[in-house]
């Protein structure tokens, strides 16, 4: 009785393990992050881990080009203010890589009923651009899933041995409609 169902289910975990938006969304889940994949699906982590950094580069890169740039004014002198510069510029790629790092080494509890948008909107000004990323990935509805649902029920309730009606007169009723 199981083993169709463990067929399919096992056939929708490879589709499922093959789509960038799914494992996006799971590593981006703040109850998940890469440990799910990294202890359920090992083969995958490197993958996955990867098209995290991918899609963070490009949205990073999407997010400088977005703000405006910041000037500011050379002096030909030379000055003795540098060597008290308690106040030095940051570089901009190390940040992002440790935002990044941050991310995936931390741990900030969920429980796995709670939302994660939530979760990303409290903590957007300490993960920006994965708080982008974040937001695009998670907010996308699963529609498919509820529509999925519905003609699976609709097939166990429609079955040809379930119909007490004759063929004649099915098809003189949806003549009709």
């Amino acid at each position: 009785m199981f083993d169709p169902m463990i067929v399919v289910a096992k056939k929708y975990l490879a589709l499922a393990l093959e789509c960038s938006p799914i494992l996006l969304a799971t590593i981006l889940h703040p109850a998940w992050r890469l440990s799910l994949i990294r202890d359920k699906f090992v083969a995958h982590s490197a993958v996955t881990e990867e098209l995290l950094r991918t899609t963070f580069k490009a949205k990073s890169k999407a997010h400088k080009k977005m703000m405006p740039q910041v000037t500011t004014p050379e002096s030909n002198a030379e000055s003795n203010e540098d060597e008290f510069n308690y106040y030095p510029e940051k570089s901009g790629a190390s940040q992002e890589d440790n935002e990044l790092k941050k991310y995936i080494e931390g741990q900030w509890p969920l429980s796995k009923k709670a939302d994660p948008l939530q979760w990303w909107k409290l903590h957007a000004l300490e993960f920006p651009r994965l708080a982008l990323i974040a937001r695009d990935v998670l907010a996308c509805a699963g529609s498919s899933a509820t529509v999925e649902r519905t003609f699976s029920a609709a097939a166990d309730v429609c079955q040809p041995g379930r119909s007490l009606a004759a063929p004649t007169i099915e098809q003189c009723v949806s003549s009709h409609m």
